[in-house]
């Protein structure tokens, strides 16, 4: 079988995010016989461990890493004046920004072109989109959206159809012990440490009397939270962490995982995470979380606008429900097999990116 040619192309890579997740992923289960994938960074801000992780299974793998725009722009304008002079079958383009709009427009109308849009695709995010980032989702031959509320969102603005498929996710080890061993319940967040992502209002929970019963944990990075930023509250940091390995070891040491963001979230990859291990999660209703939802026991989503009563009574139901051993884990567990593992979407996306 003839290989199709998919050139991805990302504005900007961190160290870690839920685009960066999904991406290794997606680079790690598509890179076979009926694929070859070349990787184009915009901005790379990650480190040499990743750049050789991609240089490895892809095709080619070039990074821009320049901290002057300027010099970033004339970078790709180059890259892409070399690579028109290529046979590319697929664009996957995939995060937002101007830069996604010039990049289709200079490899010419010839390619196959598919941008994946991450976010919620609702009022909020729709505010933050660009004239040229509009011109993206409207001119390429697929827009795809990780959640069905979010692909009806974007549907209604552009007037196009647009598909749902889920981000790639890794797949964790059942959750061994369904109620807290012993003391409190540990509740946890792991992720970007962004205040878009409610670390403040964790740190405050930490210190309400009311919730003495819970131990917080926090595990990531963010230059807005340093370590000694949590010493003044009631919150175990526990650094960053970069394996599979070291996530597992982090899901078996928790009764519960908390997501209380503000950020127009798509389909968190941490909570897909969660979910196949069968963690209970509460998470703010953004985006598609609320279709991850099975059991309001095991899968609690409160209102993005909740104030902060409202949130510590749906954490103390929470806590609740979890010492009572009152949630289905294996249903959870069963329902990410189902729609969201990669035996799941692997032909999903297969079937989107060949011309």
């Amino acid at each position: 079988m003839k290989k199709t040619k998919t050139l991805i192309y990302v504005t900007q890579l961190l160290e870690s995010g839920g685009i960066e997740s999904h991406l290794k992923e997606f680079c790690r289960n598509m890179s076979a016989e009926e694929m070859e994938l070349s990787i184009l960074v915009g901005y790379y801000k990650g480190d040499k461990k990743t750049k050789l992780y991609y240089q490895s299974i892809c095709k080619n793998a070039w990074f821009i890493q320049s901290k002057y725009a300027p010099i970033r722009l004339l970078e790709l304008l180059l890259k892409i004046w070399v690579l028109r002079r290529k046979k590319i079958d697929t664009l996957y383009t995939n995060g937002q920004g101007k830069s996604i709009w010039h990049v289709g427009k200079l490899l010419g109308n010839r390619l196959h072109w598919v941008h994946h849009h991450h976010t919620s695709g609702d009022k909020l995010d729709q505010a933050s989109w660009p004239n040229e980032y509009r011109m993206v989702m409207k001119k390429c031959q697929a827009v795809i959206a990780c959640a069905k509320p979010n692909a009806l969102n974007i549907a209604q603005v552009l007037r196009r159809e647009v598909l749902n498929i889920p981000c790639f996710s890794v797949s964790l080890e059942p959750k061994n012990n369904e109620t807290p061993i012993a003391g409190k319940v540990k509740l946890g967040y792991y992720g970007r440490l962004i205040k878009e992502k409610g670390i403040e209002l964790m740190c405050k929970l930490s210190q309400d009397k009311d919730l003495s019963e819970i131990d917080f944990y926090i595990w990531g990075k963010g230059a807005n939270f340093p370590p000694a930023y949590f010493h003044d509250y009631r919150i175990n940091y526990m650094g960053h962490f970069s394996s599979t390995e070291a996530l597992n070891e982090i899901i078996q040491s928790l009764d519960g995982f908390i997501l209380l963001s503000e950020h127009p979230e798509g389909l968190p990859i941490s909570l897909l995470e969660v979910m196949s291990s069968g963690l209970p999660w509460l998470a703010t209703n953004k985006g598609g979380i609320n279709d991850l939802s099975i059991d309001p026991n095991l899968n609690m989503v409160i209102s993005s606008d909740a104030n902060y009563s409202s949130i510590k009574r749906h954490l103390l139901n929470f806590v609740a429900s979890i010492k009572n051993g009152n949630t289905n884990r294996q249903q959870q567990i069963e329902k990410y097999q189902l729609e969201y593992a990669v035996k799941a979407i692997k032909n999903q996306w297969q079937i989107v990116l060949r011309p």
